[in-house]
This record gives C-alpha cells, structure tokens and sequence, in this order.
C-alpha cells in the first residue's frame, strides 16, 4: 500500500490512488490531519492536486541522491515540508510529529514502515543486510536491486583496500544502480579509480567521470592520483556533449574540500581551475581524444582557459595573481596566443559584461590587459611561448634592447600589448603605464622615431619614478622634430613639460 501511491504520481496522483488508499486509511482509524506517516503523506499529497507540478516522493529522491545518508523519517520529512514551502497557507495546520514516531526499515527508494514504535533516537533505522561474496560485483549488484544494504566501508576494509577493481563497466552498473553511488565510491582507493579513468574505453570512462563528478568525491586527494579531476578532464577531452565552457563549469557544482575555497570565484570556477592546475601538472599524457576533429578540444582548452583567466583578472589578491600566471605555465605555455584586431573588437565588447554573456562567446584570445598582466606576474618567460610574447616579458621586467622593442611595434599584433584597453586609435592610443616604463628602461641601443613619437604625442601617462630628463635622452631623435603643440603628454608637472618643450625647436 505504501509503495502504490508513492511510485506513481505525487505520492502518487490523489485522484487515481484515493479510491484505494482512503479506505484503508479509515479502517485503520485514520483519519485526515492525523494518522501514520504514510497517511500524512498522502494528506500532504492532496495539496498539490489540482496544480500538479511538485515531484513525488521518490522523484524528489532521485534528485537529491545524497539525502540517502539521512535515516528515513529524515527524509520523508524533507519531502514533507519541500512540498508545504510550495503551499505556504496550509502549512500551519499539518502536524509533522506521526514521522518520526514509527519505526522503519530503510531500503531503496520508499523505506517500510513497521507498526511498531521508533523507541529511540530516530538517527538510526533497521534495514535488509546482505553479508555476501565482497570479491563479486555481480553479487554486491543484486544485492543492491534487491534493496539490501550494503556496509561500504566493510567492504572497503575487507576487499578493496587488499584489490583494485579492474572490470570498469561492472562498476558503472553498480553505481547505476546504488541508491548511493557517493558512499560507494568514497570507499574505493582513489588510485583504483583514476587508474580505471586511465585504462578503461572512452565510453566506459565517461561513465565512471560522471559518477565521479555528481558525487564530487576525493576532491582533497593530492597529487596525480586526484580521480575528481581526472574524471573533469576525461569529460573535456572525450566528451562531444561538452562542448563549452558552460557545460565544463555545471559538471562540479559542490566542493568536497570546503576549507580551500575563500568566495573569490564561484564554486564552479574554483572547481575548474584547481581541476585545469592539475591537469597542466599530471594529464599531458590523456590529450589524445576519441572526437572528431580533435581541434574542437583543444579550443574549448584554450576557451577554458581565456575564461579563468577573464574572472581571475577581475580579483586584486595575490592568490588571483599567482593563479593566472601559474595557468599558462608549462604545459599549458605553448597555448597562450598573441592578440588579434578582432579579438580586441571581441573584448571591448565583452571585458565588462556579466559571466553569463561572456559564457555565450568565449574567444580563443585573452584581452591584451590580461595577457599583460600574465607576463608581468611570471618570473620567467616559458620556452614555449610565442618570441613575440618573451619579448614583450623582456620588455616588461625592463630586460629589453632597443631592437627587440622595435621588432615589437613593428608586428601588427605584438604592437597591440602596448596599448591602454579602449584609448582610442591610431595615434590616439595611450601606450600601458607598464611598457611605457620598459621602453625607457632598455638595456641597450635606441629606439625607433616612430615609437619614440608615439611615446610623446598620444597623450600616454608618464609612468612614477620617471624624469624628464630621462625621457628627454630616450627620445631624442623624435623630439627635436615636433611642433609644441604636438607634445602631448599626461603629467602634472608643469617643470617636466618645460625641460622637453627646451629640446623642440621654434
């Protein structure tokens, strides 16, 4: 009787179930607002009637799969008042106390009421053992169709502590069919799991990845044996369903590892750059993809990344820093690209919009204040990086000769890592405080005039620390060719503006 109206329906449909259920209810002396918790619920049941739209008992269940952990007037109980939040004048007059009075056995799904008294706490339920071969998955998987209960942790100490499991699909069926899938796999060796995201086919692979990542388990687990984040990757790499950045961000949506989260990022974010810094340090050797064309990887890779990296520039910590240089180090170095024009025609448009527009159109580029901020923040440049972007970190760390800067505003894209964000165009483009700092501190030989004439007539800020006469030396082949109206400069003191206006001639 239980089971006929919580399967079907709301618990199930009043309307079919009531004929059957109302009855019985009153040979048993029950009577609406009170009786038995299964009566309640039914009374409960009644008040979405009409509108139909609340889940059942047992769909709530499986949306909420991690409510298992709970004893089973617990969760009866959270049904109960989810669907009384959803009728909030009618609330008041339901007496919730039957629930935890009654005894239970727990089992899948709809746990069994027993007429019999919780007499004790209610923390604690009875439910159908099974003591069966550990050894036999097989087994453990009838026994949980059965609805038996099942001591994980036993059967971590007793079997999968001493042996791996090696067969991945039977493992999957056995998820498939846990009421608690995240209990099962917190008693497997972390090792036994990311070696069978290893070695196992890809579909396999993505099986086991998405148990892994619902259930968000052995997040904490240092080092390359992290199967939380071996399951992200193999999703990103094999996966044709995840296809954006935005399926990449919704696969994690919990933390396991709580205390290593400070609300900078949103939890989806952190998740994914903690899995991105591993994965740059430990899965190198799981690039190779079972998708066609593989190119599409490596582009949601690169979206990936240029996304972390956007949400990371807008935080001014020390650890937000560290991270977005550490990001496009090592293996992930050979993947940051020099700017484009349309790409900055892209940004300029995006920089400033709210992450769910910039998830629609990830570029395959960084904003070129990002990518200065990148190469300001990393104490050495990478071998794999473009020469263009180690020379632009040269020239930023005050490392640069006079040529090298010159092969710089000569390249079309290069020469757009010296430009402030939306300063205007063409001669109107203020050059980055920071550049403009290299460029007068270059090691050796001068500068190109056109370079120096752009220094001193785009209205660019002269960056702290710096002389007039110093500026006055790096630029002496432009200034004596400009007019005093031409010199341009933002600076406030009024005593600079003369020593240069004295080298241009009347």
């Amino acid at each position: 009787l239980q089971h006929c109206f919580v399967f079907h329906g709301k618990c199930a449909c009043p309307k079919s179930a009531g004929w059957l259920i109302t009855p019985s209810m009153c040979s048993w002396g029950y009577v609406a607002g009170g009786g038995g918790p299964f009566a309640l619920m039914f009374q409960i049941a009644c008040l979405d009637l009409k509108a139909d739209k609340l889940c059942s008992f047992t769909e709530f269940l499986e949306r909420l799969p991690q409510i298992y952990t709970a004893p089973p007037p617990v969760r009866i109980l959270a049904w109960c008042v989810y669907v009384l939040t959803k009728q909030p004048q009618q609330s008041n007059a339901v007496d919730l106390t039957p629930i935890m009075i009654y005894a239970f056995v727990d089992q899948v799904s709809t746990p069994f009421q027993l007429r019999e008294l919780v007499g004790g706490s209610c923390a604690k339920a009875r439910a159908f053992s099974w003591e069966g071969d550990y050894s036999n998955l097989d087994d453990i998987i009838d026994a949980v169709k059965h609805g038996h209960s099942i001591d994980w942790s036993d059967v971590r100490r007793k079997q999968w502590s001493q042996s791996y499991i090696t067969d991945g699909p039977r493992l999957c069926r056995l998820l498939s069919s846990c009421r608690n899938p995240g209990a099962c796999l917190k008693n497997i060796q972390p090792a036994n799991l990311r070696n069978l995201l290893r070695t196992s086919s890809s579909e396999t692979a993505l099986q086991l990845a998405q148990h892994i990542l619902h259930e968000c388990c052995h997040q904490g687990v240092a080092g390359a044996e992290n199967p939380l984040y071996t399951a992200m990757w193999i999703k990103l790499v094999h996966d044709p369903k995840v296809s954006e950045v935005k399926h990449l961000l919704a696969l994690v949506n919990s933390r396991d590892v709580v205390d290593e989260y400070d609300g900078t990022l949103t939890i989806q974010e952190q998740n994914v750059l903690d899995g991105m810094l591993w994965a740059r340090e430990h899965a190198m050797d799981m690039r190779k993809t079972s998708c066609s064309p593989s190119s599409l990887r490596d582009d949601l890779l690169v979206q990936t990344l240029v996304f972390l990296s956007w949400s990371l520039s807008k935080i001014e910590t020390e650890k937000a820093k560290q991270h977005l240089a550490k990001l496009w180090s090592g293996a992930f170095a050979a993947l940051l690209r020099l700017p484009s024009a349309d790409g900055g025609r892209t940004w300029s448009r995006l920089y400033d919009q709210t992450q769910e527009q910039v998830l629609k159109d990830v570029p395959l580029e960084l904003p070129s204040q990002v990518l200065r901020r990148i190469l300001t923040q990393s104490e050495a440049f990478e071998e794999a990086w473009q020469p263009q972007l180690s020379a632009t970190w040269r020239l930023l760390h005050c490392r640069s000769q006079g040529q090298q800067a010159n092969d710089l505003w000569s390249d079309e894209c290069a020469k757009l890592l010296f430009f402030e964000c939306g300063s205007g165009d063409g001669e109107a483009k203020k050059l980055n405080s920071d550049v403009f700092f290299g460029l007068l501190h270059i090691t050796c030989g001068a500068l190109d005039r056109d370079l120096q004439r752009h220094m001193l007539t785009s209205c660019s800020k002269v960056p702290p620390g710096v002389s007039a006469e110093v500026l006055s030396r790096m630029t002496s082949t432009a200034l004596p060719t400009l007019k005093k109206h031409e010199l341009r400069i933002d600076c406030v003191d009024s005593a600079f503006l003369q020593v240069l206006q004295q080298q241009i001639p009347e």
